[in-house]
């Protein structure tokens, strides 16, 4: 069985296969919208976006099509690939994650990550054709990306838009993973007290404080979301450590448990790596 016909198999007949195309955009007056465009669906005719007029479509399906032949043809193994989708109404941004168990990574004793491949795509110009790699952490099924390694590959929804290094950035994949898998070795070893371990929580929830007064002040009023979080970093503390690991995992966890909306999940998921990474090259420095 191909990754395509695996992945049509699983996906059936959701919407994000759905052919789009370009019309021009009119006001009520029938006067048209200067520089605009309306972004349809052909089966329908409804409209789902408003775009600029030098924005090119980039259809969900054939980027699929062109990642899966690839998939077919690189050094994954795709024995027990998981297969899930996840989009906006009207499919107007989608994310289909690709789960590799052959290729994981141990933190710990029972504690393994998987591959995982996230191929996402917009109709309206909110989100490039994007492959981010990362992991999905099997215990606590947290999804799991580290900055600088998250782009195997990057297309803008212009006339110059191809499909060329997704052949590349798959061959790249698992190397990239390595190399996360060794960072993430690098934050459980990396030990913080109490104090910083809060201090990246309420960086990751945009509570950064100008004194030390103005933050405990804050911390006297109830917050479900945040004490949670302290909560759950005591937790991930107890299992691993208190570390960098540990506090990164309480992000992760938010951010993949913490909205049932794939999309805030995806954007919560990036703020997350971008926040750890960035106060563990301050702890370790």
């Amino acid at each position: 069985m191909t990754t395509m016909n695996l992945i049509e198999d699983t996906i059936g007949k959701n919407e994000i296969l759905d052919a789009v195309a370009l019309k021009p955009l009119f006001l009520e007056d029938g006067d048209p919208v200067p520089f605009k465009q309306a972004v349809v669906k052909k089966s329908t005719g409804k409209p789902i976006a408003v775009v600029g007029n030098k924005y090119e479509l980039i259809q969900t399906e054939a980027v699929i099509n062109a990642f899966a032949n690839c998939i077919d043809t690189s050094a994954l193994d795709t024995n027990g690939l998981d297969i899930k989708v996840s989009q906006s109404p009207n499919a107007v941004r989608s994310i289909v994650k690709f789960t590799f168990p052959e290729h994981s990574i141990a933190t710990g004793k029972d504690d393994n990550t998987h591959l995982q491949i996230s191929l996402r795509n917009s109709h309206d110009g909110s989100w490039p054709t994007q492959i981010d790699v990362g992991g999905f952490r099997i215990t606590c099924a947290n999804g799991q990306v580290v900055g600088d390694f998250i782009s195997a590959f990057r297309t803008l929804h212009t006339k110059r838009a191809s499909f060329a290094g997704i052949k590349d950035g798959l061959g790249a994949s698992i190397h990239m993973f390595e190399e996360a898998g060794s960072r993430w070795l690098e934050y459980k070893k990396t030990k913080i007290n109490e104090e910083q371990g809060q201090d990246i929580v309420l960086d990751y929830l945009g509570k950064v404080y100008e004194t030390e007064e103005d933050k405990w002040t804050a911390l006297d009023r109830v917050s479900s979301r945040r004490d949670t979080m302290f909560e759950k970093f005591g937790g991930y503390s107890k299992e691993m450590g208190r570390n960098v690991l540990a506090a990164y995992n309480t992000l992760t966890d938010d951010a993949t448990h913490g909205s049932e909306d794939a999309m805030v999940q995806f954007d919560r998921s990036k703020r997350a790596a971008k926040v750890i990474e960035s106060h563990f090259e301050l702890i370790a420095a």
